[in-house]
C-alpha cells in the first residue's frame, strides 16, 4: 500500500512539518526583511498642541508609526531656556484614539523626567480623552506610589536642559 506525501494529504498535520529548502528559506527571510522596512519608514513627525506646556525655545521629536489600528508614539522634548510647565501637562495624541478610553483611568505608556543635574524621575502616560494624553510622575506622599501632576515644580523645578520624554501604545478610533 502507498500513501500520498504529506504535503498533499486532506488531513491536517500540523505536528508534521516541511523543512524548507535554502531558496524557500532565503525568500521568507527576504520577505521579513521588507516587511520590517516598511514598518521603520512609515514612522511620521507629529506636531501635538499642548495645555501647560510652552516649548519656547525647546527642542522637541515628536514620532509616531501606526501599524492597522495600533498607535506607538515617542516624544522628546529638551528644554530650552524658555521652556516652561504651568500646570498638569497635557498634548494631543497623532491619530485619534478608540472610544474605549476612560478619562485618566487609561495607563497607555511610561515616562521619564531629567533633571539636567543627575536625578531622574519616572511616571506615566494616561488618556486625558480619545484626543490628549496627560502626563503624571509617579509620587510617593503614602505607603504606596500614586500619580501627580506635573507643574512648575514637580517632579523638581524645570530649566535648561531638563528632559520629558516618553512612549506609548494605544488603539486608533
Amino acid at each position: 500500500m502507498t500513501f500520498p506525501p504529506i504535503e498533499s494529504s486532506p488531513l491536517s498535520f500540523p505536528s508534521v512539518r516541511k523543512i524548507p529548502n535554502l531558496d524557500e528559506q532565503k525568500i521568507w527571510l527576504s520577505h521579513q526583511n521588507i516587511y520590517a522596512e516598511r514598518i521603520v519608514a512609515n514612522w511620521k513627525d507629529w506636531t501635538p498642541t499642548y495645555t501647560n506646556l510652552s516649548v519656547g525655545d525647546g527642542t522637541v521629536v515628536a514620532r509616531y508609526v501606526q501599524i492597522g489600528k495600533i498607535v506607538i508614539v515617542h516624544y522628546n522634548l529638551l528644554f530650552g531656556s524658555t521652556t516652561s510647565i504651568s500646570g498638569s501637562v497635557e498634548l494631543t495624541t497623532p491619530v485619534g484614539a478608540g472610544s474605549t478610553y476612560v478619562s485618566f483611568e487609561d495607563a497607555v505608556g511610561v515616562a521619564n523626567y531629567r533633571d539636567a543635574g543627575s536625578n531622574r524621575f519616572a511616571g506615566t502616560v494616561t488618556m486625558r480623552d480619545a484626543a490628549k494624553f496627560q502626563l503624571w510622575v509617579h509620587g510617593a506622599a503614602s505607603t504606596h506610589v500614586n500619580f501627580t501632576g506635573l507643574s512648575s515644580s514637580v517632579p523638581m523645578t524645570w530649566t535648561t536642559s531638563d528632559i520629558l520624554t516618553f512612549s506609548a501604545t494605544y488603539e486608533a478610533a
